[in-house]
């Protein structure tokens, strides 16, 4: 009689537990990364990224690789109970609110002015295969057109060991060398490739290679339209 009560009890315990697991909403911390469409050419890569507290409230920033004037915004107000989020970016006099649909979160940014949809999903940093580091590795150079001038602008990659790369960019007519890049990627949509300085570098910046054609698609970023290896 014993053992089939404490069966039971054990079974009833189990089936609590499992309830309890099933009713807490899904985890919201980390980056989640979207497009927003700012006019019908032009759109602007949103990352917002969710820290939850040990009484599990939410706090939020946002940013964007495409401006680095977008940089550890803070969002207030962050509320999340599972299925619907919503915050305040005071900063941009702006707000979101979305719901969570097959993993994703489905929304609205609004500012004064209107409304933008703004779909972000879970974001991972993109893993930079044998190939593209190969491709990568070595020096490069070319003209860039800013302020009137036309630099030569130079990039050198290296093997870091860990199965990336590391680099360097130096533009010697204006006495800069030896800049370290991070967060180097390998990408055949936007641009061929991709990377940025540190946030620790002065004036932080997002630097891309890219084609003529691309060019007039983009903004905020410093191009080399016929890069080149120098050795």
């Amino acid at each position: 009689m014993k053992t089939w009560i404490r069966n039971i009890t054990l079974a009833w315990l189990a089936l609590a537990s499992s309830l309890v697991m099933a009713a807490a909403p899904p985890e919201l911390s980390g980056m989640w990364q979207g497009k927003l469409a700012v006019d019908a050419k032009n759109s602007l890569t949103i990352q917002m990224t969710f820290t939850k507290d040990a009484k599990g409230a939410y706090t939020a920033v946002l940013n964007s690789p495409d401006n680095p004037a977008l940089k550890n915004t803070p969002a207030s107000g962050v509320t999340w109970d599972g299925t619907t989020l919503k915050l305040q970016v005071p900063a941009l006099q702006g707000s979101y609110t979305a719901a969570m649909k097959g993993g994703s979160l489905e929304g609205q940014w609004t500012q004064p002015g209107g409304n933008l949809p703004l779909v972000l999903a879970p974001y991972s940093k993109p893993v930079l295969t044998k190939q593209a580091a190969s491709q990568l590795i070595g020096g490069w150079f070319g003209k860039i057109s800013m302020a009137g001038q036309t630099p030569t602008v130079q990039f050198r990659f290296e093997d870091d060991g860990k199965g990336g790369l590391k680099g360097t960019l130096a533009i010697p007519d204006m006495g800069a060398n030896g800049i370290p890049l991070g967060d180097i990627e390998f990408a055949t949509t936007i641009s061929p490739c991709g990377f940025r300085r540190p946030t620790t570098a002065p004036s932080p910046a997002r630097w891309r290679m890219a084609s003529s054609r691309e060019r007039s698609r983009c903004r905020h970023r410093v191009f080399l339209p016929k890069a080149r290896r120098w050795n």
